[in-house]
């Protein structure tokens, strides 16, 4: 209910600030949320068995494969998500024709989808470190991380961007806004995970 609220927030916010560089700038990152649901599909279906997985080998003190099953599941994602960068940076144009060959909006599209983009290969790995914090039974940083992410930073740099800019480089708030995200989000995995790990070896050092 909450991560709907602030996609809706997010998109309403978007759509204002859009707003002021005409119907077609809106069209186009309609066409774009569009087109990257295929990206980001396999991905969100690759979270529904990670994270049974991933809380199953928690629950039974695996820090092996809870590490096994990270790593490889971080890696399909990130392959998944290059080839959706590598799909937009090369054919934009045929994307956006398959919606409309109107010639503006060819024109903005395409840039849209190349700088949009560029945050891909970073997508990937942000939807892995959501989903393993909420398999180790810990949301409230999933919430956190999407909160600074949507609202904190995507929208005000998108409307710097576009105010001193222009819409040419509005688009590059989208990456700025993942890579802010993660670098935290990153962090703050890595120390949950130094911490599990070294309650899990105590365990074991009991029960052996």
């Amino acid at each position: 209910m909450v991560m709907q609220f602030l996609a809706s927030f997010m998109l309403g916010g978007m759509n204002r600030i859009l707003a002021g560089f005409g119907s077609t700038a809106i069209a186009a990152a309609g066409i774009y949320f569009r087109l990257q649901s295929f990206v980001f599909m396999p991905v969100f279906g690759l979270n529904q068995g990670y994270m049974p997985i991933m809380g199953y080998n928690y629950g039974h003190n695996n820090p092996e494969r809870m590490k096994r099953t990270f790593k490889s599941t971080l890696l399909v994602a990130v392959a998944f998500t290059t080839t959706g960068f590598i799909i937009f940076q090369t054919v934009p144009e045929l994307l956006i024709k398959m919606f409309n060959s109107d010639p503006q909006l060819l024109q903005i599209g395409t840039n849209a989808l190349k700088k949009i983009s560029i945050a891909f290969p970073v997508i990937g790995p942000a939807i892995i470190i959501s989903t393993t914090f909420q398999a180790l039974g810990n949301g409230f940083p999933s919430l956190v991380f999407s909160f600074l992410r949507q609202i904190i930073v995507l929208l005000p740099v998108m409307y710097l961007l576009g105010e001193f800019f222009g819409l040419e480089y509005l688009w590059f708030a989208f990456p700025i806004s993942e890579a802010a995200s993660i670098l935290p989000a990153s962090i703050w995995l890595r120390l949950k995970f130094k911490r599990i790990f070294k309650k899990m070896e105590e365990t074991e050092e009991l029960i052996g």
